[in-house]
């Protein structure tokens, strides 16, 4: 799998405890369509306790039933009343806002899981690129794998909101290639983070502000004892959980459109900005 820089990200770049989820065969699929090769294997049953299919070849946590005391299940009731007006859910900014908070967790995961832990240097864990206004963005190899990685072996946020977008009925996904493009195109500029898809000002808070949730998100997740490497899969599930509650609002294509740039983005904002953020040491 390509690194946002062009390299290749080594088997051993990974750490073993970032999921597992069923195999899609030797070829990697193309993000657009994520489809089970012909010819692969029947899937083999989940690992997870209470795992269900969700979509050929993806495989989300969970039995699909209401979990009262879920973290996920917690993260999406309090983004969905944050995302309220006049006691009514705002389908698009729940979406881009659950979305927002799953690709900043991606980053916090690796700081608070293998950084943290010493298993990796933070200069390994990502690539620091700083900009002339003073801006400072983290990408890197790893952090694009807990995003949207469809290796096999792999449980990404992209798979589980893809997985869930199918089992909603979505006959085609958004292609991840450009969004990426876009998001590391317009670092250092004043229009980063804004979603392509909104041109009409429709959300009632940019991707950006919506990370003012991190920490009682945070708080949700350290007090259910997720592990840090495991917080992007919570979210994912909490996505999952908007996607189904919104899609007779959003159609699933579009909602997975609204987390995956809103994620893909705000994977990169330093969390210097952002409270109860763990940031380079």
């Amino acid at each position: 799998m390509a690194r946002e820089d062009g390299q290749q990200i080594a088997a051993q770049d990974i750490p073993p405890m970032f999921g597992k989820t069923t195999a899609f065969g030797k070829k990697q699929p193309q993000p657009a369509s994520l489809t089970q090769p012909a010819g692969s294997q029947r899937d083999p049953e989940p690992e997870f306790p209470n795992a269900r299919k969700a979509g050929k070849g993806l495989m989300s946590l969970g039995n699909g039933m209401p979990e009262p005391e879920g973290a996920y299940a917690q993260i999406a009731r309090l983004i969905a009343n944050e995302c309220a007006n006049c006691g009514k859910v705002h389908p698009e900014t729940a979406l881009s806002s659950i979305g927002a908070i799953a690709g900043f967790s991606a980053q916090q995961a690796i700081r608070e899981g293998p950084i943290r832990e010493g298993k990796l240097a933070a200069n390994q864990g990502f690539l620091r690129a700083e900009t002339k206004d003073g801006g400072v963005y983290y990408l890197g190899g790893l952090l694009t794998t807990i995003l949207s990685s469809t290796q096999e072996g792999h449980l990404s946020i992209w798979r589980l909101v893809a997985g869930a977008a199918l089992n909603e009925g979505a006959n085609t996904l958004p292609d991840l290639a450009p969004l990426f493009a876009a998001s590391a195109r317009k670092i250092g500029f004043k229009d980063f983070g804004l979603p392509v898809w909104d041109t009409t000002g429709v959300l009632m808070e940019p991707p950006r502000e919506a990370l003012r949730h991190w920490p009682q998100v945070r708080a949700v997740l350290t007090e259910a004892k997720i592990p840090p490497l495991h917080w992007p899969l919570e979210l994912g599930r909490s996505a999952q959980v908007l996607i189904g509650s919104q899609k007779y609002a959003i159609p699933p294509e579009k909602a997975a459109l609204i987390i995956m740039e809103a994620a893909i983005n705000m994977s990169k904002i330093d969390p210097r900005s952002i409270p109860c953020a763990t940031a380079d040491e």
